[in-house]
């Protein structure tokens, strides 16, 4: 089953992650590996958020020093997938949301992947399922970093 960051919002026939869905100004926010943008920073609790700029709605959410750079102070300690997943949750919580694999140490990645539907932006419209990959870091039994990635090169 899909997950979204922040839960899911329409717009027009498509189904975003609202947490990096808002409208930012991109050319103003730091640019980080590539084709990422920062677009916010909770200096109280060390997290940021940030989105990347490609052919997918990528969301990202984790534990991270502050930024070199400015970037719009926000509270982000609340901030979850539609599921109720957000930073610093346990890896139980994890488990008990995704299922398993279980894995084990104090520092580890695991991922899900599920499909989520849309519909192509060409005519004939189609409803077609594009690939979701839910990427978590895990440190100290403790969730530090959240990525959503959703590959829309299947809408065209």
């Amino acid at each position: 089953m899909p997950d979204f960051l922040g839960g899911k919002r329409q717009i027009g026939d498509l189904s975003v992650q609202s947490l990096c869905a808002f409208k930012y100004d991109y050319k103003n926010l730091p640019m980080m590996y590539g084709n990422w943008s920062l677009l916010k920073y909770d200096r109280k609790h060390h997290i940021g958020l940030a989105a990347g700029h490609d052919d997918s709605d990528t969301c990202a959410l984790f534990k991270a020093e502050r930024p070199a750079v400015p970037v719009p102070d926000a509270d982000l300690s609340q901030s979850s997938t539609g599921r109720g997943l957000r930073i610093g949750s346990a890896y139980a919580r994890v488990l008990s949301i995704y299922g398993p694999p279980v894995k084990r140490g104090r520092h580890f990645v695991t991922s899900y992947s599920a499909t989520v539907p849309g519909v192509s932006v060409t005519v004939p419209r189609r409803t077609v399922e594009l690939p979701e990959r839910i990427t978590l870091v895990i440190d100290d039994g403790r969730v530090s970093s959240i990525l959503i990635y959703i590959n829309e090169s299947g809408l065209s």
